[in-house]
């Protein structure tokens, strides 16, 4: 039998990227339920691979200070050359029992090398989330003009009352026929859940929203429909800003919409 080598070239020791990079999949595949495992021989006809293994350990005859995580690491004491394909049942129940043992030991370590800085990324990721509890909201976006309205929705539907109202409020501002077109918005987004959901991350989501629009239609101003709204619309918008009660306080009690006169007159458009 050929004897095993005590040493291992320098390429082919693992560098810190790839420790980490296995420390990433092991994770993955522990969180669904997989067991991880490692490849230590090529299958008959396939392509030569060429395999990586922990750094030695570093000697250190100091009697104080610990070695660094990356010191500790044991190299896997597995030579390829050594590998053949079983026989019979006896030696693949071998092989698999060892290649098992030596995977666990190989995770073990990877993660005990990286551990605490991906332990570090995931606080520093969480710690707003943790801060701020989570926010859910429905949002009516509508442009008339050169203006956008935004009102929060409170049973989260958008009734055509509510658009008319708002149509016809444009018209008084603008001095003219307007067109009026509409969106809704839903926090958290569904297509990005691993942003947070806090009140600050829900703001700047709007905010980038209602600037999108704003330069789409060249908005002059922001009609903020209802004191909850108002809390949902960052102070960074550089619009004209308005604040008028709900349209659904103004169907349900019209004499709020005087009120609402009162406010949008000196912005009315000039004959």
């Amino acid at each position: 039998m050929k004897p095993r080598s005590s040493t291992k070239p320098a390429s082919l020791l693992a560098t810190r990227e790839q420790l980490a990079a296995e420390a990433h999949r092991i994770y993955l595949l522990e969180q669904l339920g997989i067991e991880p495992l490692v490849s230590y021989y090529d299958a008959p006809g396939a392509a030569a691979t060429t395999r990586v293994v922990a750094p030695h350990p570093v000697e250190n005859n100091s009697a104080s200070g610990p070695s660094s995580s990356l010191d500790r690491l044991q190299p896997a004491n597995i030579d390829p050359s050594q590998h053949r394909l079983p026989s019979d049942s006896s030696n693949i129940a071998s092989l698999r029992a060892g290649l098992s043992q030596t995977s666990a030991s190989v995770s073990r370590l990877v993660r005990g090398a990286v551990g605490d800085q991906r332990t570090h990324q995931a606080d520093s990721e969480s710690v707003q989330t943790d801060k701020e509890p989570a926010v859910s909201f429905q949002l009516l976006i509508a442009t008339t003009g050169n203006w956008l309205w935004v009102e929060r929705l409170a049973t989260g539907l958008i009734r055509k009352d509510q658009l008319r109202l708002i149509q016809s409020m444009g018209r008084v501002l603008d001095r003219a026929k307007v067109d009026i077109r509409h969106v809704q918005f839903d926090w958290p987004l569904v297509d990005h859940p691993q942003l947070p959901r806090d009140l600050n991350a829900a703001r700047q989501s709007v905010a980038g929203q209602l600037q999108r629009r704003a330069r789409e239609m060249s908005a002059t101003g922001i009609v903020i429909l209802g004191e909850s709204t108002s809390e949902l619309i960052s102070e960074a918008m550089q619009l004209t800003r308005i604040l008028v009660p709900s349209t659904i306080d103004m169907l349900q009690m019209p004499a709020l919409k005087r009120e609402a006169w009162l406010v949008m007159r000196p912005h009315v458009v000039a004959d």
